[in-house]
């Protein structure tokens, strides 16, 4: 795991219990299978970074077999990929899969200082310290598609003089 990682999740995690507020996932799977082609595996608090330490996970813990490595992350760990996953993107054993696929994506990802893909279905969702300090202020931040609305409105107006 690279130091960015690791201060990133620490900063993710210091800001959670500050503010008494866990990370929410939210969104719905896409199907497409981009996360079971790029999967790293945490065993015992750290990531695989080894074909020796992937073996031995598989000796403990054999349903971890399905999984491959096909390189190696920047950041050091092993990436895999999951001998079940079909051309469509679908799971072809999708009853029989392990809890690291039932659980995907877990907030434990987020507070390891990770992020999902920019195309994925699911996203984590956090409290900012802004949005806590409007909140503490008793005021709500607009969603942003207000905002982008009023800025495109107020554009429109000053372009037709009106």
């Amino acid at each position: 795991m690279s130091v960015v990682f690791s201060w990133k999740g620490v900063f993710r995690w210091l800001r959670a219990k500050l503010l008494r507020s866990e990370v929410v996932v939210e969104g719905h799977c896409r199907m497409c299978g981009e996360c079971c082609r790029d999967i790293m595996i945490l065993d015992g608090g750290s990531w695989i970074g080894s074909e020796a330490a992937f073996r031995k996970l598989v000796e403990e813990k054999p349903e971890y077999a399905r999984f491959y490595p096909t390189g190696k992350d920047d950041a050091g760990p092993l990436c895999f990929c999951c001998i079940h996953l079909g051309d469509d993107g679908l799971c072809r054993d999708h009853e029989n899969r392990p809890a690291i696929c039932r659980r995907y994506p877990t907030p434990r990802i987020y507070y390891r200082g990770c992020d999902l893909r920019l195309d994925c279905g699911y996203s984590f969702k956090a409290l900012t310290f802004r949005r806590a300090w409007w909140q503490l202020r008793g005021k709500v931040s607009p969603p942003f598609a207000e905002v982008l609305k009023g800025k495109i409105d107020q554009k429109r107006k000053d372009e037709s003089g009106t």
